[in-house]
């Protein structure tokens, strides 16, 4: 009887013990799995982005001679497109902007009535003035940093009957204004178009070569960030 029950006992001894070695195999290998899964996920997020863009010569207005022809690029593409592959970093922690909730909201309404995207006038202000309304250096003033000495600013002022350059609503679109006369000159190269806001000299010649100041690399790179954080 005794002998029976050693045996039962040490039947069920070896049968737990399979068990464990079973259970913890299982256990080991679904850990292994996982970890592996989260590794070949991390290496192979993608760490940037490439997009491509199509840019056209600049022709500055100074430029043209009377009765010159201006090729048309869309008729000659094959001659005149550069391409340029612009390559951004993805941050895995990019933080929201801080500009304030009423700024944000200008810069939306604004932004969807004058045709330029939110978060590129929000990254224009953290730039430009850290989101401080009665930010100055010398002549620039506000949000966007308005150059005052440049006369179409009072012109444009007092034919919207605006009053206070320091006003939020205002001083943004005092921006827009001189995005657009920029764009006038520059076309739509977003680049160059930012370092004539900017001040910077010689813009034709320093984008034909490659030659972006950080400010518009830095606007282009966060405002395309702060696309990603808002779902676009």
């Amino acid at each position: 009887m005794r002998a029976k029950l050693r045996r039962r006992k040490r039947i069920a001894e070896f049968i737990r013990s399979w068990v464990y070695v079973i259970v913890s195999c299982v256990f080991l290998t679904g850990s292994v799995f996982i970890a592996l899964k989260e590794a070949m996920d991390y290496y192979a997020a993608p760490e940037y982005d490439i997009e491509t863009v199509e840019v056209y010569p600049i022709v500055e207005a100074e430029d043209i001679k009377p009765d010159e022809h201006i090729p048309d690029p869309s008729k000659e593409a094959d001659k005149m497109v550069v391409w340029i592959e612009t390559v951004h970093h993805i941050p895995f922690e990019a933080e929201d902007t801080y500009i304030s909730d009423e700024i944000q909201m200008l810069c939306v309404l604004i932004g969807n009535e004058t045709g330029y995207c939110p978060e590129f006038l929000m990254s224009i202000i953290e730039a430009e003035s850290s989101g401080r309304q009665y930010a100055e250096n010398g002549p620039c003033k506000g949000l966007m940093q308005i150059n005052t000495d440049w006369p179409e600013i009072a012109e444009y002022m007092a034919q919207h009957g605006y009053t206070d350059i320091y006003d939020y609503e205002t001083n943004i679109r005092l921006g827009c204004f001189v995005l657009d006369q920029k764009r006038e000159i520059y076309g739509d190269d977003i680049y160059a178009v930012l370092m004539a806001y900017n001040g910077s000299s010689n813009v034709s010649e320093r984008v034909e070569n490659g030659d972006y100041t950080d400010y518009a690399v830095g606007v282009v790179d966060r405002t395309w960030e702060l696309e990603r954080l808002h779902g676009k």
